[in-house]
């Protein structure tokens, strides 16, 4: 933030930020794993418990602050690039395919190196966005699998699990709903794109904005007042809605109690 810069034994570091990311550790995971197997060969086994951990972080940490984090994050610019592109060049269409993908960037922590900077400049510039609350029919989306996730599943941990995480991610915080019940249940996820798409298209139709940055949901509220608000609230409804009963009709193959870690 400072504008400085990093380096190890000569070689320059690239400064970033991983909070709420996850591509960095897909990417990574790999290389890790390799040379966890590298450690096991080469400690002796009356140690191995003390030196194969001590090994791999040695290793992997450097590897990874220098090589796979910033390549995720180069991944992360480009997807910036590609759908601030999409966003102010397609219109409608545009909002139907950031729609579809906008739920699963929030899986892979991208999603706020591409959100912010396009919102932000349309607060700068204009005093409102349009781009912002097309994230927020996700959210809702994302609640509404997850309560049809709690009304399907058989698993009394797991209805217990998805009722909370539907709260959250209605207010506007999801990572429990995606991480907690909809990736483990895996079916439901296909109404997160269908209802984002819908509703996003619909939404850049009628000109939805918001005033602020805020929490994506029903938690940032007053940043969507306005003369359409009203009809943020109705695609915000149709998309919890609609996310529900595509869970519900679609299903998906419930988790045994028994199968639970």
């Amino acid at each position: 933030a400072d504008g400085g810069t990093a380096s190890f034994i000569g070689i320059p570091v690239t400064l970033v930020t991983y909070t709420s990311s996850i591509t960095p550790i897909l990417i990574s995971m790999p290389v890790v794993m390799l040379i966890n197997k590298l450690a096991k060969k080469i400690s002796p086994k009356v140690l191995s418990s003390l030196l194969v951990p001590i090994i791999t972080m040695i290793l992997s940490i450097p590897v990874i602050l220098i090589v796979t984090g910033p390549i995720a994050t180069w991944i992360g610019n480009g997807l910036c690039t590609v759908i601030t592109f999409i966003f102010t060049r397609m219109s409608v269409v545009g909002g139907l395919i950031i729609g579809a993908v906008a739920p699963y960037l929030v899986m892979t922590g991208v999603h706020n190196g591409i959100a912010l900077p396009i919102t932000l400049t349309e607060l700068a510039s204009q005093g409102f966005s349009y781009f912002f609350p097309l994230l927020a029919y996700g959210n809702i989306a994302v609640g509404g699998a997850a309560l049809g996730v709690w009304y399907k599943t058989r698993n009394q941990k797991m209805k217990t699990t998805s009722m909370s995480a539907s709260l959250m991610a209605v207010v506007g915080i999801t990572e429990p709903a995606l991480f907690g019940v909809l990736l483990p249940a895996k079916k439901p996820l296909i109404s997160l794109g269908i209802m984002d798409a819908i509703c996003s298209a619909i939404s850049l139709i009628f000109g939805v904005k918001c005033t602020a940055l805020s929490l994506c949901g029903l938690g940032g509220l007053p940043a969507f007042f306005g003369d359409t608000f009203v009809i943020w609230c109705i695609l915000m409804t149709v998309s919890f809605v609609g996310a529900f009963l595509i869970t519900i009709f679609v299903g998906f193959e419930d988790i045994p109690e028994e199968a639970e870690v």
